[in-house]
């Protein structure tokens, strides 16, 4: 019983710390987070600038292309297809 009692001690000791310190156990750096979280890209289609991990991604012959949405992607896709011959 008194086991029992000390891992829920334990528990609730571990969860209070994860909820003031939300970086308690991560692996990537907080700055490394925040830079990642606040870079900017340019769509390549209708050339809007947005956070990078709002963006849709697509692997364009190995290059990362960002759109601002899928229908942006989409639009990009069709006007590079019309565009060969």
């Amino acid at each position: 019983m008194r086991t029992l009692v000390f891992l829920a001690l334990l528990y609730l000791a571990w969860r209070t710390l994860r909820s003031k310190f939300p970086t308690l156990g991560s692996s990537t750096p907080p700055k490394a987070r925040e830079s990642e979280s606040r870079e900017m890209v340019q769509d390549p289609h209708c050339k809007v600038f947005f956070p990078k991990t709002e963006g849709v991604l697509l692997n364009d012959s190995g290059t990362e292309r960002y759109f601002c949405s899928e229908a942006c992607r989409d639009a990009f896709l069709a006007s590079r297809t019309s565009s060969r011959p």
